[in-house]
């Protein structure tokens, strides 16, 4: 654990992951944690999956989601079943989108900034959790 300690200097604790050992992207301040996102390192993959998913989800969310033969949003449905619906999706984008701040940001030179977008994250994951539940009560409602 040593060597992991010397390996991983001027990266902040919250950002360390043990058996990786470069790629990190060492204290920044807010702007070049930003424009670090743009660059490839170990937390790349995650930021831009995260962000363009978020995006994805809202175009769901907005134009009515599902394919061709399967569209959840139609116009027979009761007005609360699509707001279930886009309350689900719109959580999931939510949780995508905090996700996607923690992993660009977590490099900040600042503790307790990187531990606060930490708790975003997974109160976003809570709350995707407790959002997955409205779609089976729509479903299980319209039984």
């Amino acid at each position: 654990m040593i060597l992991f300690a010397y390996l991983v200097v001027g990266v902040v604790l919250v950002a360390r992951r043990p058996f990786i050992e470069q790629g990190y992207r060492p204290d920044l301040t807010g702007v070049q944690c930003a424009a670090s996102c743009f660059r490839l390192h170990n937390e790349t993959g995650n930021i831009w999956t995260h962000a363009l998913g978020c995006a994805w989800v809202c175009g769901l969310a907005w134009h009515g989601g599902g394919g061709a033969t399967d569209r959840p949003f139609s116009p027979e449905l009761v007005p609360y079943e699509n707001a279930v619906l886009r309350a689900f999706l719109l959580a999931a984008a939510g949780c995508l989108l905090l996700s996607a701040c923690y992993h660009a940001g977590n490099c900040s030179r600042d503790e307790a900034h990187c531990s606060a977008l930490l708790r975003l994250d997974a109160s976003g994951v809570a709350i995707l959790i407790a959002a997955s539940f409205l779609p089976g009560v729509r479903k299980f409602c319209s039984l």
